[in-house]
């Protein structure tokens, strides 16, 4: 697609495939998605699309900051190739909203969620952070330290991994300190 008179390639305005819940403003998000693999300025695109649902052990998170993974580059490429072997999709990603690293606050809990409340700031990963909200499984985020910013707590190592373990060690904090 071009603009008239130059070969600036032009914004889509395809809409992913909605369903009637897309059409109540309050159940439609913006979010960057994509439907097929390759560079940043050829594949993703802002558009609105439905709120994820909350599952039994989901919270759904008002985003406020997204970190970039390299996942994300992997899958947003599908390089490298066995990336698509693994499951990610072999001619287009199966997942269409990018992001993994994510901080936030809860905006609703599934019925076994009991950690977390409407209105938590919380810090972790999920699929589809790029987005206004984001549904994350409750045991893949944690409260957010109050002495960080979202924008910090994004990029922080993800609750439970092996890279927030050695963080937490060798600054010498212990459970329940915050950083």
């Amino acid at each position: 697609m071009e603009l008239a008179g130059g070969s600036v390639p032009a914004l889509s305005t395809r809409q992913l495939p909605s369903t009637k819940a897309a059409t109540d403003k309050e159940n439609v998000m913006k979010a960057i998605v994509q439907y097929k693999y390759g560079s940043p300025d050829d594949v993703l695109e802002l558009q609105d699309i439905d709120k994820p649902a909350v599952k039994d052990d989901d919270v759904l998170l008002r985003v406020h900051a997204a970190g970039a993974h390299i996942g994300d580059w992997h899958i947003m490429t599908g390089l490298p190739y066995l990336i698509r072997i693994a499951g990610s999709g072999l001619r287009a990603p199966k997942a269409r909203v990018r992001g993994v690293d994510v901080a936030g606050r809860v905006e609703a809990v599934g019925k076994d969620v009991t950690q977390f409340q409407p209105g938590d700031e919380v810090f972790g990963t999920c699929d589809g952070s790029f987005a206004e909200y984001a549904a994350a499984r409750k045991d893949k985020v944690a409260p957010k330290p109050a002495n960080l910013t979202f924008e910090q707590a994004a990029t922080f190592p993800p609750p439970a991994s092996p890279r927030s373990r050695v963080f937490a060690t060798r600054e010498g904090f212990s459970r329940g300190r915050s950083c």
